[in-house]
């Protein structure tokens, strides 16, 4: 079956790409609309049959956040809480079309009824824990936000956004692949952007904790 997705999510998985979005909607041929179940949107997470369910770099080096693309999905596959996954077949992916950011258009993809970023005020969920998490993906507008490079025993030269949602401060490592290239030739990208959008990630278990990770920003 065939469906367009709202690419909101492009990051580095096992040296390859980690994609997801928002299913659209196609009214005609310039218009898309965003589908909703019971009232919200649903996320899309493409994944391959390789080991960890990466999609090739090949595939995705041309795609951006808010890329609109078809794609043939064979089946769904969610996997524990990540129940977004889809397997698609990695050589139907189709451009259609390039998003201009919109904030009222954006504001419609967030789910204002979140008191945290996935149950905590954390960086990470512990393992124990993740029973109750039964999403993978969220898509947030935060109230402040600021850009770090952080570098440890872990970490060399790690950007990283400190932003407050709810009243809480996150810290979480950027992995917007598009992003951090940007970033990387010029930090003065940011310079002067008042409002922006995350997509939050949490990824699979590691050391016994799921991290977060900000998979998708847009500035506005």
């Amino acid at each position: 079956m065939k469906k367009h997705i709202l690419i909101l999510a492009n990051s580095h998985k096992y040296n390859e790409r980690c994609i997801a979005g928002v299913e659209l909607v196609r009214k005609d041929k310039n218009t898309f609309l965003i589908r909703k179940y019971d009232g919200k949107v649903r996320w899309l997470r493409p994944v391959s049959r390789r080991e960890h369910g990466e999609i090739s770099s090949d595939t995705t080096n041309q795609m951006k956040i808010l890329d609109i693309y078809e794609v043939e999905i064979l089946e769904d596959c969610p996997y524990g809480f990540q129940s977004e996954n889809v397997f698609i077949n990695e050589n139907s992916f189709k451009f259609i079309k390039s998003v201009v950011p919109d904030e009222k258009k954006l504001d419609k993809l967030i789910d204002d009824q979140l008191e945290f970023v996935f149950i905590n005020n954390e960086k990470a969920v512990y393992k124990d824990s993740i029973a109750e998490v039964h999403n993978s993906l969220i898509f947030i507008k935060p109230e402040n936000f600021g850009f770090i490079r952080v570098s440890n025993q872990y970490v060399q030269n790690q950007l990283r956004i400190e932003f407050s949602y709810k009243d809480f401060i996150y810290n979480l490592p950027v992995t917007d692949v598009s992003f951090l290239k940007e970033y990387g030739n010029s930090s003065e990208i940011t310079a002067g952007i008042q409002t922006i959008c995350l997509t939050i990630s949490l990824g699979l278990e590691f050391k016994g904790w799921h991290y977060k990770l900000v998979a998708g920003i847009i500035r506005i």
